[in-house]
């Protein structure tokens, strides 16, 4: 058994946050990844920002704060930093194997960060990627060290989207941060409405709030009251991984505008899990977390501000929603079964190897 210390200085969370409260893709990742490094066996601790120390019920799983690495860091012998490293960590990293997390793009601050001080890179004996396409442009752009770098991708539970739910064959969804498309939403909503001559829904889940930084959607106030007025749209405050999976499974689509690069894609995978069939444009790493015309659709073009990407988007959608539901069957069985690729026990077999 090793013993495994995994430091999260980001957003608080304990062993029942993702049935109860929303959180952020990066924390997401790392409990499932510490929940799934304790199913093999590991003894794992997470120091995070909670506040609060938990044992897991029955599996040798504790989550601990911050300001008791003391008593973990003399006796591990692995440990994983998810997107920075606090300044305990690199006083005591002597004999320690330490290993990076990056779930960011390269333009923003923390990967910023540890490229104007790359001296640090000789700390970490591996950092892990969650895409080939954040690799490729971390390596590009920020001078990441290429043979440090691994990818192992994000982690889901779909445990979480197992269970028979009637699906709506008219629903979309959208259950992402506002930048990654918000404002694209109504345009396309109201596109679709015109070439389909159905009555469709859109389901929206999409709020900074779930960064604990709920002013930020002023910047999208507008949009908000626009997809409000709208007939058959629907926002809903941003809600716990759970409940997120569940009402999933009750979509057709997973609408994905993609107006910022995916460094890869959580809420794709978690669509397919739940066997929705995602549209999306060509940005960032979506190629990698979805098959094209197997388990969803990506739209040969990298912008849907563009009249052209506007166009093919709307046009795939529309044809989607209007054809037999029932020729979708194989689809979205190919898209569970693919999304079981990202299973948080296969990721934390990949981090193993290197340990």
């Amino acid at each position: 058994m090793k013993k495994i210390l995994l430091v999260d200085t980001g957003l608080p969370y304990d062993m029942n946050t993702l049935k109860e409260k929303p959180l952020g893709g990066a924390e997401t990742s790392l409990f499932l990844l510490g929940q799934a490094l304790a199913y093999q066996g590991e003894s794992v601790a997470i120091l995070n920002t909670a506040g609060i120390f938990q044992r897991h019920e029955y599996l040798p799983f504790v989550i601990s704060p911050l300001n008791e690495y003391n008593h973990y860091i003399n006796e591990t012998e692995i440990v994983i930093c998810n997107r920075s490293i606090p300044e305990f960590i690199y006083k005591n990293a002597s004999s320690k194997q330490i290993f990076l997390y990056c779930h960011d793009a390269y333009d923003q601050p923390a990967p910023q960060w540890f490229a104007a001080n790359s001296k640090i890179f000789s700390l970490f004996k591996n950092i892990f990627m969650v895409s080939e396409w954040q690799k490729k442009t971390f390596r590009d752009y920020l001078n990441f060290p290429e043979d440090k770098m691994i990818v192992i991708g994000n982690p889901i539970d779909p445990t979480f989207h197992e269970g028979f739910s009637k699906r709506n064959e008219n629903r979309l969804i959208f259950a992402s941060i506002p930048y990654k498309g918000l404002e694209a939403l109504p345009d396309i909503f109201l596109q679709v409405s015109l070439q389909t001559k159905k009555e469709i829904e859109l389901h929206v889940y999409s709020s900074m709030g779930l960064y604990n930084r709920p002013e930020e959607d002023k910047e999208y106030e507008k949009i908000f009251r626009t997809l409000i007025s709208m007939k058959g749209v629907t926002l809903f405050k941003p809600v716990d991984y759970r409940t997120l999976a569940k009402r999933m499974t009750e979509a057709s689509f997973y609408v994905h505008p993609c107006l910022y690069h995916e460094t890869f894609g959580m809420a794709l995978v978690q669509a397919q899990a739940a066997g929705v069939i995602p549209i999306c444009m060509n940005n960032g790493a979506v190629n990698e977390v979805v098959i094209n015309n197997e388990t969803g659709y990506i739209i040969d073009h990298t912008t849907i501000l563009s009249k052209q990407g506007f166009t093919l988007f709307t046009d795939k959608l529309s044809e989607a929603i209007c054809a037999d539901s029932k020729s979708f069957f194989r689809m979205r069985t190919k898209a569970i079964k693919f999304s079981h690729e990202f299973w948080n026990t296969k990721i934390a077999a990949k981090c193993s190897k290197y340990f």
